[in-house]
């Protein structure tokens, strides 16, 4: 097992280039699953819509990447 931190540092040593803290955005990030955040505009409320692009992965995998990264802590221990 990995923690994130050090998960990201071997894909940077492969040739990513993202921070530490776009890595874990990117983690979190459910337009991997085709969802699209909407924010609040006027009078309608924030929302998510789904299905508006092909998901990258699917949302099992998702799924266990997010309990996995929701139970480290927030120095990024998770593994």
């Amino acid at each position: 097992l990995y923690t994130i931190k050090e998960v990201w540092r071997r894909l940077k040593a492969k040739g990513l280039s993202v921070s530490k803290s776009q890595f874990y955005r990117m983690l979190k990030n459910p337009v991997y699953l085709g969802h699209t955040f909407i924010p609040a505009w006027e009078d309608q409320p924030e929302k998510f819509t789904y299905d508006t692009h092909p998901a990258i992965i699917d949302e099992h995998l998702f799924m266990k990447v997010q309990r996995i990264v929701d139970s480290g802590t927030s120095k990024g221990r998770s593994r």
